[in-house]
């Protein structure tokens, strides 16, 4: 996997709950990014993900956990979706 954007160190990520994620299903090629917050809502962690795996059957949501957790180098079971399970929206809680 190819990452864009090397992971900011400016966040605690044992402090943070939540990272929200804008998941691109059926991409070419798996890529994860840190993209800016949006205005206002500054000490989130936002990230664009894409995987190639289909919206099908929860396939692509289970991909994008794994991406997830390979980019910020923690178990996958750390992980869990929280909202946007049928949307590309996601919230996902970081226990």
């Amino acid at each position: 996997m190819r990452y864009l954007i090397k992971f900011s160190p400016r966040f605690d990520l044992w402090k943070m709950s939540k990272v929200y994620v804008k998941a691109k299903p059926r991409a070419q090629k798996r890529e994860v990014r840190q993209i800016d917050p949006p205005e206002g809502r500054t000490g989130e962690l936002h990230f664009e993900v894409a995987v190639t795996e289909a919206p099908e059957r929860g396939l692509a949501n289970r991909a994008v956990l794994k991406a997830l957790a390979e980019y910020l180098d923690m178990p996958v079971s750390r992980l869990s979706l929280v909202s946007g399970a049928a949307w590309r929206n996601k919230i996902i809680e970081i226990e």
